[in-house]
């Protein structure tokens, strides 16, 4: 029976990271320790399509094991690598949404106004 040798096409399966859960991601590191976290982490986590119990939903890379040291937990304590990627995604994202922020005030400045002749 002949059949169809099909060629695998490698596709991109991530959706590119929004400007509003950048936004909310760059809000995010201003309040790291208040009460107002969970609430943008909340709206964030809706806006990259995190499920409910992927709590938290970012995870900063460069941070060790929250546990204490001795404990089960943190015998057994695994880093959640899906959110260091969104980590990583918004961190990049907020890297060059602030360089075009920045070029865009740059060229404002640049051009001169006129007066009226």
């Amino acid at each position: 029976m002949p059949c169809t040798r099909r060629t695998p096409i490698n596709r991109q399966h991530k959706p590119p990271v929004s400007e509003l859960a950048i936004r909310l991601f760059m809000k995010m590191q201003r309040c790291r320790n208040c009460d107002r976290w969970w609430d943008l982490h909340t709206e964030l986590r809706r806006e990259v399509g995190a499920k409910l119990w992927e709590r938290p939903c970012i995870e900063d890379p460069h941070a060790g094991n929250p546990e204490k040291p001795g404990t089960y937990n943190y015998e057994r304590w695994k880093p959640d690598e899906k959110a260091r990627a969104r980590w990583r995604a918004l961190e990049q994202g907020a890297r060059e949404l602030r360089r075009r922020e920045r070029e865009v005030r740059r060229a404002a400045k640049a051009i001169p106004e006129h007066e009226p002749a």
